[in-house]
């Protein structure tokens, strides 16, 4: 153990040496800044902006009636009387909206939430008879969104907690941290953590130093242990680092507003196979081939949305081990540091694209089908939070949820160490 504790703090101090960490740490400051401005980018749009619009749509209606005051062309008049009715009816529901809006925001916001609860569980007539008329599979996720919205409003008004006027609320700093939370995990921190780790070894034994280290009366296996534990340690302070810099910057430049939005979690959703006479009216985009997921919001938790994005982020700071020990064993394997980080990127770049290809409905893959085989690539499961929020509990080889996917990222941490070490141990180095 006392072996082992020298060799953490010596690769611990020669990390420190290094101009890469350095280097890693002014590119996760690069990153987390573009991140910050991209979220109060889109942060800009206001109540202002939609009533502008509306004057914009008075406007033309008068311009419409003094048309139809100098023309006495039948069709031309018939014309801009249809145009002027669709016209002021859009006025009155923007109108609405917009009063509404301003009641969410600071006005009476029970009122409008008791409404859209009532609108939810009554449906009117009329779009009942245009619900009959669409696939039978499509009511039924319709009607789970239903339940959902339902669930949702009942929540607000028990907790008496004022919401997000869903005109605005995307444009919130939880739910851009959300929504932006796959690219940082899935492409932004492998990134930053292979860059940090993919020359612990591999760079020593190119400029030959680590014999030095070796000659010591130390076992292998002591001596990769100690520099696998450093990689752990240099991943999570820059994994942290990172994300808490991120979210506080996010935070900062557009407000905590959405706080306390209800979030659903533990979701379960359930692969249902479309039927074949249903299959041509229902978009690409909202299927998986010929299957479709079905939440059921019955078995959900809600819970505020800080305390799910902190979370999630969080969970991600621990699934950036396993990149560290994917790399250390890239690192092990080849000599050259500059091949190291070059195969570890590749493969984590790789997945991330095979991944967004095979497992997104815009390319019409079946999930249930392409699961099979991609569900065990541990970039599948870096994002762990996304089980917290939906699990799937069919149409794969195994339930997607957050245990199998714990299971999967411990498979891969635990197998790199044990491959990565047994390769250190039995390599020639010092004849190299």
């Amino acid at each position: 153990m006392r072996d082992l504790g020298m060799v953490f703090r010596v690769e611990w101090m020669k990390l420190l040496a290094r101009k890469r960490i350095w280097v890693t740490v002014g590119l996760a400051l690069v990153f987390a800044a573009g991140l910050i401005l991209i979220t109060g980018a889109g942060s800009d749009i206001s109540i202002h902006d939609d009533k502008k619009i509306l004057e914009d749509m008075k406007l033309q209606v008068t311009q419409i009636e003094q048309q139809l005051a100098k023309t006495t062309d039948p069709t031309e008049r018939s014309s801009l009387e249809s145009e002027m009715k669709n016209m002021n009816e859009s006025i009155i529901m923007m109108d609405k909206q917009l009063k509404d809006s301003q009641d969410m925001q600071t006005g009476d916001w029970r009122r409008v939430i008791t409404e859209r609860l009532n609108e939810a569980k009554n449906i009117p007539e009329e779009l009942r008879e245009d619900m009959q008329g669409q696939p039978s599979i499509i009511q039924k996720r319709e009607e789970a969104l239903r339940e959902q919205e339902v669930l949702k409003m009942q929540y607000l008004l028990d907790q008496d907690q004022r919401p997000l006027d869903p005109m605005y609320a995307w444009s919130s700093s939880y739910v851009m941290l959300s929504e932006i939370s796959p690219l940082i995990v899935l492409a932004v921190l492998p990134l930053l953590v292979v860059l940090l780790v993919a020359d612990f070894i591999s760079g020593e034994t190119t400029s030959g130093t680590i014999k030095l280290l070796l000659v010591r009366p130390i076992s292998r296996w002591k001596i990769f242990i100690g520099k696998w534990l450093v990689s752990f340690v240099a991943t999570l302070l820059l994994s942290i680092g990172f994300i808490v810099t991120t979210i506080l910057g996010v935070l900062a430049v557009n407000g905590t507003a959405g706080a306390n939005e209800p979030t659903f979690v533990n979701v379960p959703q359930t692969y249902e196979t479309i039927p074949a006479n249903e299959l041509k009216n229902i978009p690409r985009e909202e299927r998986q081939g010929d299957q479709i997921l079905i939440p059921d919001y019955t078995k959900a938790d809600i819970i505020p949305m800080s305390e799910y994005v902190w979370t999630t982020y969080g969970l991600s700071c621990l699934t950036m081990l396993v990149v560290a020990s994917f790399t250390m064993l890239c690192s092990s394997f080849f000599k050259s540091s500059m091949v190291s980080t070059a195969v570890a990127l590749v493969v984590n770049i790789f997945s991330f694209v095979v991944i967004f290809i095979f497992a997104n409905p815009m390319f019409g893959q079946a999930v249930g089908t392409g699961n099979k085989y991609f569900a065990w690539l541990y970039s599948y499961h870096l994002n762990i939070g996304k089980y917290w929020s939906h699990y799937i509990t069919n149409g794969t080889v195994f339930e997607l949820s957050f245990f199998t996917g714990s299971l999967i990222l411990v498979f891969w941490l635990v197998g790199s160490l044990l491959l990565g070490g047994y390769y250190f141990h039995r390599k020639d180095i010092l004849n190299a």
